[in-house]
Formats: structure tokens, sequence, C-alpha cells
């Protein structure tokens, strides 16, 4: 029997089992009754986690609503040429440019050429924004959502998301969508979010086409539709979207939306395990461990059932306790071995694209 819990950020499918253990008739040599009991609880423990085929399964839910922090490097290195870019950006921004005061707010926000200064940032979005440039537009409501440059304010965030995605901007239309769904933009309203959500996703935006998969996942605002779930799922996933990657290896899994397919699972789990996500890495050891969608590696498993144990995913050492009484002392030492440097390859590998943040500077 699978068993759904929902807390926030634990989200998982669990397998329940049972096994049936009778202590012997024999009372000749009778077991003193509290210690059977310790006995019998501790057996069903272990059995009851090799009898699983996972521990954990989610469906993972869409990124914090609240937008990523702009946060870069407070300085640039000075070179003559970058003075010289500022000084020709700022001189079209003073004429009215909007793109210009667009990349000149970038310039004060990463303090490129000049000392870090969040106000001035926005000054210069808002004269843009003023002048309908929606990536500005877009910027000024991720400064007012996360207070800074200026005071923390949900409805002047709500304000500028609106404008740039009315201009059919998809990150503004994302955040616009999760405002809704989280009830910051007043009264929770799904269909809104559900409306916002399409439009991102149609642009190919990775977090809206994860969060409108989700939605019919979940039947929300919408009925529940696991086809859509899986296609969308997939969008985002090959769009390196970690979070959607361990969803469709879900789907896949558990053979909702699409036909069960142990292998392609576990070549999802492994692409989003590779970017460190911890419920992939336990599912993916997990998959080691019984030899499912791939051949049985006590090796691989304990490296990334390490790793998902490292991340914050418990479980996963409960597993741990069982391989490490079944190995060698050689393949316990490759394994250390594969999980440091499946660690170092995370730490170099390009980032999911995870949280929301405005575009680039406009040239």
């Amino acid at each position: 029997m699978w068993i759904w819990t929902d807390s926030p950020g634990s989200q998982r499918w669990r397998r329940s089992s049972a096994i049936d253990a009778r202590p012997a008739r024999d009372q000749r040599y009778a077991v003193p009754f509290p210690l059977l009991v310790f006995i019998l609880v501790a057996l069903l423990s272990v059995l009851a986690l090799r009898c699983n085929s996972h521990t954990a399964q989610v469906l993972a839910k869409p990124q914090p609503v609240l937008p990523a922090s702009l946060l870069a490097p407070s300085a640039l290195p000075i070179s003559p040429e970058l003075i010289k870019e500022v000084a020709e950006t700022k001189a079209k921004a003073e004429q009215g440019d909007p793109a210009a005061q667009c990349s000149l707010g970038w310039v004060y926000h990463y303090g490129m050429g000049v000392p870090r200064d969040w106000t001035e940032a926005v000054k210069w979005w808002r004269k843009a924004a003023e002048q309908h440039h929606a990536k500005s537009q877009l910027n000024l409501g991720v400064m007012y959502d996360n207070g800074q440059g200026v005071p923390k304010d949900d409805a002047e965030a709500l304000r500028w998301y609106r404008k740039a995605a009315e201009q059919n901007q998809p990150v503004a239309q994302h955040l616009l969508g999760a405002m809704h769904l989280s009830g910051r933009a007043g009264a929770r309203d799904e269909a809104e979010a559900f409306k916002w959500f399409q439009q991102a996703a149609a642009q190919n935006h990775a977090l809206a086409q994860h969060s409108l998969a989700t939605m019919y996942a979940e039947g929300r605002a919408t009925p529940r539709n696991d086809a859509a779930a899986a296609q969308w799922y997939r969008k985002a996933a090959e769009q390196n979207h970690a979070p959607a990657q361990l969803s469709l290896g879900v789907m896949y899994d558990t053979g909702r939306g699409l036909k069960k397919n142990d292998v392609e699972a576990a070549q999802w789990y492994r692409k989003a395990a590779e970017q460190n996500l911890a419920v992939a890495q336990l599912n993916l050891g997990i998959m080691y461990d019984t030899g499912q969608g791939m051949a049985k590696d006590p090796v691989q498993a304990h490296a990334w059932l390490n790793l998902a144990g490292a991340s914050g995913e418990e479980s996963a050492y409960d597993r741990l306790v069982i391989i490490e009484k079944e190995i060698t002392p050689e393949q316990r030492a490759a394994a250390r071995k594969l999980a440091h440097e499946l660690l170092a390859s995370m730490s170099k590998a390009p980032r999911s694209p995870t949280t929301s943040v405005p575009g680039k500077p406009a040239q």
C-alpha cells in the first residue's frame, strides 16, 4: 500500500509492509516476554526496509514562492573599459533611454565599477519601469518582494509583477502566479495562479512548467490529469530543472501518467541526484541496492545513500546500516571514495534553474 505524507518540504510516497512472525511454541526454550517483543520489533523493522522497493518518493513541489535574493559579487574588477562603458550607459540613462536605465540599475545592483547601491538600482529601474520597460518592472517587483533598496511591500511587488506579466514577461508571470497560489496577493486564488503559470510555461519557463505540472498532478484549479502533469514535468526536466527531473522519475517509477518504466525512472533520478537533490539521491541509492531498473551495485548504493543522508535525508542512513553489514571493507572504501568524487563533480556542474530571478541586464 502506498501512503502519502504531506508535510512542508517532505512530501513523499511511502510503501508500508507487514510480516507475519510468530514465536516458537516450544516453551522449554521460552524467551522472557519483554526481550521477545524487542527482538520481534527489531526484526520487523529490518525486514520492512529490505522488502520496500522505495522508502521515499516525491512529486517535487514548486520552488519557493519568494524569488531568490539578487546576490552577486559586491564589485567587479575595475578596468578602463568598464569605466568607459558605465559612463556611456549612464549618459544614455540620463537622456531617458529605458534600456540603458535598466542596465544602469544592474550596474549599481552588482557594483560594476561603482559601489554597490540597491537604492540607486531601484531608482533607475523605477525610471525605466515607468516607461513600461518589462524587465525593469520585473526587477522593481523583486526589490519590493525582497525588501532590497526599498521597504518590503507585497502589494507593490504584486503591482509591478502584474505590469511586467501583462507585457508577457515569463518570469514575472510565474512570480505573479506564485503570489496568487500562496495567498500573498490577497485571497488565495488557484485559478489565477494556474492562468499565469500556463502563460509562462508556454514561453518555455522551466519553473512555471514545473508549477503547472504540479497543479495538474494535484488537481488544483483543474481536474487531476497525470498525463498532462508528466508532459509538463518532462518539458521542465529537459531544461535541467532538478525537481522536475525527480518528479518525472516518480511518474515513471509509479506508473502515474506514464507506463511504468524502472530504467527511465532511474535515469531521471540520476539527473536530479547529480544536482545534489537529496530525495533523488535516496531513490537512486535504493534502486542500486535493490537492482530496480539497473544492475545491483552495493558500492553505488552506498555512495548515493551516503550523499542523500549528508543532504538531509536521514532515512538514507537506515539502509546504509544494512548495506554496511553486507559489503567488504574494500567495497566500503570504494563507496566512500566514489561519494567524494560525486560531490566534487556536483560542485562544478551547472546549477538547476530552481529559483526565479530577474533577467540579465539589457544590452
